[in-house]
């Protein structure tokens, strides 16, 4: 009853001080989740089996990779190649980050670990090399390394709960922060939750 009757007696304006400072307490930066300051988006699939000069996949982050993967199917599987990749794909999303830019990519090679990639069990995401670059004009600066997972687009074929499977990402530029998930089947997949900070 104290309580009350003391609420009653407190000044409007007083009341709609602090408000007003709960309000702006919220706008300072950082006082809002990751998640609702920055977007979720899938990252684009990329076909690297064609060479290119301009494709800095090919000629900065993953070059040493692909020509590793190029030597043993020519070399070991004793498949010729032609003037081709070997079949070599990739997940990439790129952001700008103050002048320079940002190159979040995860590449297949016999380094992954595949997933089911039969009917009879079901859609899996591979976990595959994993690497965020700095690209600042003809520079490339690989910051972190790890792995990720991969998901290969869906195919016209495949059930309609796999329509929407994807590798998402979340960038914040304040926080310097990469998240990513992958969504199989309509689910969420908790081991693909990761997180990098780009120092």
């Amino acid at each position: 009853m104290f309580a009350i009757r003391a609420c009653e007696r407190e000044p409007v304006m007083s009341v709609f001080r602090r408000v007003l400072l709960s309000v702006c307490l919220l706008a300072l930066p950082g006082a809002v989740p990751l998640a609702q300051s920055t977007e979720w988006k899938p990252m684009e699939f990329r076909d690297l089996r064609e060479k290119s000069a301009t494709d800095i996949l090919q000629t900065g982050i993953w070059s040493a990779e692909i020509r590793e993967q190029n030597a043993y199917v020519q070399n070991e599987l004793k498949r010729p190649l032609g003037d081709r990749n070997a079949w070599i794909n990739a997940l990439v999303a790129s952001y700008p980050m103050g002048g320079d830019r940002l190159v979040v990519s995860i590449l297949t090679s016999r380094k992954c670990d595949n997933g089911a990639n039969h009917n009879a069990s079901g859609i899996e995401a591979s976990v595959c090399p994993l690497k965020i670059a700095v690209v600042s004009g003809n520079s490339v600066k690989v910051a972190v390394e790890a792995s990720a997972c991969f998901l290969d687009p869906p195919e016209r074929e495949a059930p309609l709960a796999n329509q929407h499977d994807a590798v998402q990402i979340q960038f914040d530029p304040d926080r310097r922060m990469v998240r990513m998930r992958a969504l199989v089947g309509g689910q969420w997949v908790p081991q693909c939750f990761r997180e990098f900070r780009v120092p």
